[in-house]
């Protein structure tokens, strides 16, 4: 009987997770179906699409008045998965989504596998035990994740984070891996339309003072798929403004500094060793209730790994035009080789590249074992 797994993502960051685990999966076992909801990578990686791609919504707030177009894709995805089970399911990210669809997956006997595990060491972590009763494996991608989930009795396991593979990859292809950062700023205000609404704002007040006082910066904004409009609303007119479609990696290899919306490509900016200020800017009442629920004390990836406050955030009311041209300027003038530096050990926390073929590889042995009783 011919493999059939259903990959369920809903987001920028997500989609490029997913696509190197269905290239893997395709790789290592010829003939496998891999289908469901995804982005241009998932499909480019070979993802056949069931419904359709849910919207990234993040925030109480924001998860609530979402809650309307994603149920509408959940009811899609739905409606193909139901008369064909799939062999098992790897849900990748967009935590709200994919827990309903978890338990619902579950109820059909469907083994259920997670890549990029939701963040209950931060808030929530009640949703553990859940995990640990649903999933066959949670696979991790911060290095301290694996024995959190473990001590709280989730099948956890750590291959790496798939932001080294884009970095290594990217980083490759640069015609010289030593020349010289350009004086550009890299602005990447979000990969959601609600993050882009609130951050991007700030950040064109930002880009058009910076520009008054240091006419020769340029700067280049990667344009996250499906954001198109939200991102000509905030930044269409803006002089000096490049907007870029093929990715962030290039940019964030060659900018000299860059202001950057809290998620992964904060994290894919550590990795370039690019010198930014991370920012989050949400609806009032997500802040005020996440000041409460959250436990950790630093919003960058960047920092929660490298246990410390290695680069600066801006957050809610701190995150002002002044702060990110008073914060970037010296990197933009030359500076930042201190920051560069501690910046470069970030990687050797996650470990090599290939992680995508290795969850791919213990999945599919995990699957072969349950096949034969275990």
């Amino acid at each position: 009987m011919s493999l059939r797994i259903l990959i369920s993502t809903g987001e920028t960051s997500g989609d490029l997770a997913a696509a190197e685990v269905i290239s893997a999966l395709r790789r290592l076992r010829p003939g496998i179906e891999v289908s469901g909801t995804g982005g241009p990578a998932s499909l480019a990686a070979g993802l056949k699409t069931l419904g359709g791609s849910p919207p990234g919504v993040m925030g109480f707030v924001e998860v609530f008045r979402g809650a309307g177009s994603v149920g509408r894709n959940f009811s899609a995805l739905l409606r193909d998965v139901l008369p064909h089970p799939p062999s098992a399911a790897l849900l990748v990210d967009f935590t709200e989504f994919n827990m309903a669809l978890a338990h619902l997956l579950h109820r059909m006997r469907i083994p259920l596998y997670w890549f990029v595990a939701p963040q209950a060491w931060a808030w929530r972590e009640g949703r553990v035990k859940d995990l640990a009763r649903l999933l066959r494996r949670l696979f991790v991608v911060l290095p301290f994740e694996q024995e959190w989930f473990r001590a709280r009795g989730v099948n956890a396991s750590y291959h790496g984070h798939p932001a080294v593979d884009r970095v290594e990859a990217a980083r490759a292809r640069l015609p010289a891996r030593d020349a010289p950062r350009e004086p550009m700023l890299a602005i990447l205000p979000g990969s959601r339309e609600a993050e882009i609404r609130r951050v991007g704002p700030v950040m064109r007040r930002a880009w058009e003072g910076l520009r008054a006082i240091r006419p020769g910066v340029r700067a280049c904004l990667p344009v996250a798929p499906g954001m198109e409009e939200p991102i000509n609303r905030c930044f269409g007119g803006a002089g000096g403004v490049e907007f870029v479609s093929t990715g962030a990696m290039p940019v964030l290899l060659r900018a000299r500094a860059g202001w950057i919306t809290s998620g992964t490509a904060s994290l894919e900016a550590g990795l370039a060793c690019l010198p930014h200020v991370c920012a989050y800017a949400a609806h009032p009442l997500t802040i005020a209730i996440a000041r409460r629920a959250v436990r950790v004390p630093h919003i960058s990836l960047v920092n929660l790994c490298m246990e410390r406050l290695v680069i600066p955030e801006l957050v809610q009311e701190s995150l002002a035009p002044g702060a990110l041209i008073d914060l970037s300027l010296p990197w933009l003038d030359g500076g930042g080789e201190e920051l560069r530096g501690e910046l470069s050990g970030l990687a050797a926390r996650f470990g090599p590249p290939g992680v995508g073929g290795r969850i791919a590889g213990e999945l599919l042995s995990d699957l072969s074992r349950l096949e034969n009783g275990g």
